[in-house]
């Protein structure tokens, strides 16, 4: 599901610990391909991080994530694939996306100013704004959203606004 950065939004909560620890298990993959229809091979292959010299982790699982999902709904057209250095993904039709998933975690809390400092360097990064923000929030709780919401709102300009948008995906641990 895909909202621009002013939607009104509910969603439960993902547990992140529980997919790092998949991910230390060696098992998310797998999880992802089984909930998307996806050979492993699919999802290794998205997942690969040409940034981080082609390492699959967990932020590019989370990131492919994200591709299967707005892929399945159609959002992002047929065939998403990495996208080239400094972004994440590229859509059918050609666009580029950064895809950003600031987590809550259980102990710890959750980062804010990292958040939004990711995303305006990001876009301050690309600022014809030819790569566009997937801010995927499906780790933080509603008053996180809502909180990263209000700031961001403060803190973008109207176009970079235009170039963020907010994603849920569903979960793929039970």
């Amino acid at each position: 599901m895909i909202f621009e950065i002013d939607g009104n939004l509910k969603h439960i909560t993902l547990d992140y610990l529980k997919y790092k620890e998949a991910f230390e298990k060696n098992t998310l993959a797998k999880q992802i391909s089984e909930a998307y229809g996806k050979t492993l091979e699919e999802v290794n292959k998205l997942s690969s991080d040409p940034d981080h010299g082609g390492k699959i982790t967990l932020s590019s699982l989370l990131e492919s994530m994200v591709a299967f999902d707005l892929e399945q709904s159609g959002i992002l057209g047929l065939n998403v694939k990495r996208g080239p250095a400094h972004t994440d993904l590229e859509d059918g039709w050609g666009r580029k996306w950064d895809v950003k998933t600031p987590p809550y975690v259980e102990g710890i809390g959750f980062n804010e100013e990292n958040a939004i400092h990711s995303i305006l360097r990001k876009l301050n990064e690309f600022p014809d704004g030819n790569v566009g923000i997937l801010l995927d929030i499906s780790f933080l709780h509603e008053t996180n959203y809502i909180n990263l919401q209000k700031h961001l709102k403060t803190r973008l300009t109207d176009n970079q606004k235009f170039l963020v948008r907010q994603v849920v995906v569903k979960g793929v641990i039970k």
